[in-house]
Order: structure tokens, then C-alpha cells, then sequence
């Protein structure tokens, strides 16, 4: 039971990290576009 119990908080752990750093890459995403007006970095 307990094994499981620490499995599921690292799962949790992993997720909250995930979307953290989904946020982050859309913040600088956003930044980059600010400042190029003329598109993407990625040449969108």
C-alpha cells in the first residue's frame, strides 16, 4: 500500500512539473513572439 501511495505522489510530482514547464514554454513563446513582430521563431 504504501509503495503505491509514493508511486502516486511521484506521478503527481511529475504532472505538477509537466505543466509548469509547459507554462513556462508558452510564456517565453509569447515573449519571443512580442518581440518578433513579423512571425514565429519557429518561421510559422
Amino acid at each position: 500500500m504504501k509503495s503505491s501511495e509514493a508511486s502516486n505522489s511521484l506521478r503527481k510530482n511529475l504532472q505538477n512539473n509537466i505543466y509548469k514547464l509547459i507554462l513556462i514554454s508558452i510564456g517565453i513563446s509569447v515573449v519571443i513572439f512580442s518581440y518578433q513582430k513579423d512571425g514565429f521563431f519557429f518561421g510559422i
